[in-house]
């Protein structure tokens, strides 16, 4: 009996060293699991619905900001008011067919929380008896995931406004992938249906087809992906014309595995800068065109002249003998004469009198025509931009900006007006500072005659102030009415080009129009010139 109670004890104390390190282990390994909860940010629960053997994790606690187990109705009280409805359609759910999953908000001690959870219903007797799952706190990943949406969003959004598509092709398997404006680009409704290169090609135009095949072997063959052009015709009948980038994906022995990029609609880019080089071609021949008629213009200008130079001089001066000569034969021979020859040399000096009023009269004639021209209504703001084409290289060159400030209508003579504005922008662009981009400002308004800045104008009258303003070398105050003289110069002529005739022409023009012109400046400081027009010429 003895030796059996022996035997008994040492069997006991080795079943307890036993029973000790399974309960290490086991306590190691929930030590590990609670672990692995607070990292995950995942809580484990047993939910008994009689309320006597419920369990939680110290994890779900920390989810829920609790320190203590609470009621159903208790917990709901903080769920988002928006997702109460939907827990508890999750909840009846699962009593019925034991699966329990819901996402949700979830506030607490200010905190918003997007909550995911997961059960399954034991039943006993037909009926729901507890409930064993997890709450997982996945407000992190929900907020990269609508980050990461709000990019795709924005990254279509950019693709649709730019036109671009994204395309893929793998090779190996002659799968092609295009995005949404891929589809958009080929007139289908987006991934409406699967792209295969053959479905690729049929977009192509014919005389493009063959040059798109040559420039995919090339790539194939060179592992590059050169930028290209090509036109389609749309799924819905419209020709557009592409640009393309792309590369080439290769695996470890250099063989091509994929080949990828983008596509851009360059249709009203394509069809801009045809429309610019018909407008270049057009422009060239309208050049050449203006070249003939200038020197046809030329010439005639320089046989006239030299008509009115034969007509004011060569002409005139033998009639001035012929006149001179028979008013002395008249003065002083006539009464020797016979009555015939008397009679000839007052038809003779009657005659030369005739002639050289007929020659006066033509020289007048042929000033007027090559000087008069029929007054029009004139858009200012259209004039503006017309000269700023004229202008365009040395705008251009200098990078200046003119801006024009809504100009009125006028009626005056164009030619005139555009030669008085020709050469005040012209002067703004020459007088300036090589490191200073030029800036004019061309702007009206109507004032009254007491602010026009000239003596001697009329009171009680309306006058149009035309204001041309720039940022150029300026010049002293005391030289405002010398720049106005012909053939006046501020500037040695190997600083600055120009014949001093400029201005001066610029003042007869205005005042063909009943006009002033004044201008005030300071040495690097800009000047500003003012036309002021009788608002009568207003239209």
């Amino acid at each position: 009996v003895v030796f059996d109670s022996e035997m008994f004890s040492s069997f006991m104390v080795m079943q307890q060293q036993k029973i000790n390190t399974i309960n290490t282990v086991l306590q190691k390994r929930e030590q590990q699991l609670l672990e692995a909860q607070t990292v995950g940010q995942i809580g484990s629960f047993e939910w008994d619905f009689k309320g006597k053997q419920s369990s939680f994790t110290p994890e779900m606690f920390k989810i829920f900001e609790m320190d203590s187990p609470s009621d159903l109705n208790t917990f709901l009280d903080d769920v988002h008011p928006d997702d109460r409805e939907r827990v508890k359609k999750a909840l009846e759910k699962a009593f019925q067919d034991g699966d329990y999953e819901c996402e949700y908000r979830y506030c607490k001690n200010k905190k918003d929380k997007i909550i995911f959870s997961r059960g399954k219903v034991q039943f006993e007797d037909g009926k729901a008896a507890r409930m064993i799952g997890t709450v997982n706190d996945i407000t992190e990943r929900h907020k990269i995931t609508e980050k990461l949406q709000e990019s795709e969003k924005l990254h279509t959004q950019a693709q649709a406004l730019t036109h671009i598509g994204n395309w893929s092709w793998v090779i190996s398997e002659n799968k092609i992938n295009w995005s949404d404006e891929m589809y958009r680009i080929y007139g289908l409704e987006p991934q409406s249906e699967e792209i295969t290169f053959e479905r690729f090609l049929s977009f192509i135009e014919p005389e493009y087809k063959q040059k798109r095949l040559d420039e995919i072997q090339a790539s194939l063959q060179t592992l590059k992906v050169s930028e290209y052009h090509f036109k389609i015709k749309s799924a819905d009948g419209k020709l557009k014309v592409l640009r393309g980038k792309g590369e080439m994906v290769v695996s470890e022995n250099k063989k091509p595995v994929q080949m990828l990029g983008t596509c851009q609609d360059v249709t009203r880019e394509f069809m801009l800068t045809q429309e610019l080089k018909e407008r270049e071609i057009y422009l060239q021949k309208l050049n050449q065109s203006l070249e003939l008629t200038n020197h046809e213009l030329s010439r005639t200008n320089k046989e006239l002249e030299s008509f009115n130079f034969i007509a004011s001089h060569d002409l005139q001066e033998p009639l001035r003998k012929i006149q001179i000569y028979c008013n002395r034969i008249i003065e002083k021979g006539l009464d020797q004469a016979e009555g015939p020859l008397r009679e000839y040399f007052i038809k003779i000096n009657q005659a030369s009198h005739r002639m050289q009023k007929l020659i006066e009269d033509f020289l007048s004639f042929s000033q007027t025509f090559r000087s008069a021209q029929a007054v029009e209504s004139i858009d200012l703001n259209q004039m503006i931009d017309e000269i700023k084409v004229e202008l365009s290289a040395r705008i251009e060159d200098r990078n200046a900006v003119i801006v024009a400030m809504d100009l009125p209508k006028i009626s005056a003579i164009p030619f005139q007006v555009k030669q008085l504005l020709t050469n005040l922008l012209s002067n703004s662009l020459k007088y300036t500072t090589p490191e200073v981009a030029p800036r004019v400002n061309i702007s009206s308004k109507i004032i009254n005659s007491s602010e026009v800045t000239v003596q001697g104008v009329p009171n009680g009258k309306k006058y149009l102030e035309i204001s041309v303003a720039d940022n150029g070398i300026g010049f002293e105050e005391k030289y405002s009415s010398k720049i106005f003289e012909l053939f006046q110069r501020l500037h040695s002529k190997d600083t600055y080009s120009g014949t001093g005739i400029g201005l001066a022409l610029c003042k007869k023009i205005v005042e063909n129009m009943n006009g002033h012109i004044t201008a005030k400046s300071q040495p690097g400081k800009g000047s500003v010139f003012s036309i002021y027009l009788p608002s009568e010429i207003e239209n």
